[in-house]
């Protein structure tokens, strides 16, 4: 074999070579590791109203920016549970009512779901009705509203009195300065211990964040 032949062959093999390490690369980035947007400093000291049912301390603190009129939102949201189901103990979800139009169905339910809230202390029951159909949401007296509320112990009078005075207006509307703040431009988007995602992330690339942050 000669020498030119020789040559060929090598510059081949390393393309060759090449080739498959940039798919590896590339596979582990859309599978599971990929970087963050941005890091937010400060994340902990953020001033935000959250659906949080979870008291504890927690390794993993996620800040979770959503819109209830929002697909990706809630695909995000079910990936979250799975996540947290899978690792008892070790993460704290903060759902983060954040609706990108200040009317219509994703700000009526963030309204009522801030509003049921306010009078629980939590309303993670109600949480994924409206998930399901935030069109509900500003009609208490829907017929899936009234069998929530019969599970719940919500006082629908206080409900409606709370959406007619306003008083979830302050705590929506810091949510909407702070992420504006943030620079928080779409939704679904998370802060998993300061570091910014956005986008329905798989089952699959959570775990592998959660793993990368204990």
């Amino acid at each position: 074999m000669n020498k030119e032949v020789l040559s060929w062959t090598a510059t081949i093999a390393l393309l060759g070579i090449t080739f498959f390490i940039g798919i590896i690369v590339i596979t582990d980035k859309f599978q599971g590791y990929p970087d963050p947007e941005r890091i937010i400093p400060d994340w902990e000291s953020l001033e935000i109203y959250s659906l949080d049912e979870n008291t504890y301390d927690a390794r993993i603190t996620i800040l979770e920016f959503f819109d209830y009129d929002c697909r990706h939102c809630k695909e995000l949201h079910h990936n979250l549970k799975h996540i947290k189901n899978e690792n008892p103990g070790t993460i704290r979800i903060k759902s983060v009512p954040y609706p990108l139009n200040e009317q219509g169905y994703g700000y009526d339910a963030a309204a009522t779901a801030i509003c049921i809230g306010l009078q629980n202390g939590t309303m993670t029951t109600m949480h994924e009705t409206m998930f399901e159909n935030p069109a509900i949401a500003n009609n208490v007296e829907h017929d899936r509203f009234v069998q929530v509320f019969d599970r719940s112990n919500i006082d629908r009078k206080l409900l409606k009195q709370c959406l007619e005075n306003g008083e979830y207006e302050v705590h929506l509307h810091t949510n909407i300065s702070v992420a504006r703040l943030l620079r928080i431009s779409a939704v679904p988007a998370i802060i998993i211990n300061g570091h910014l995602y956005y986008g329905a992330l798989s089952k699959r690339v959570l775990s592998n964040i959660i793993e990368n942050q204990l």
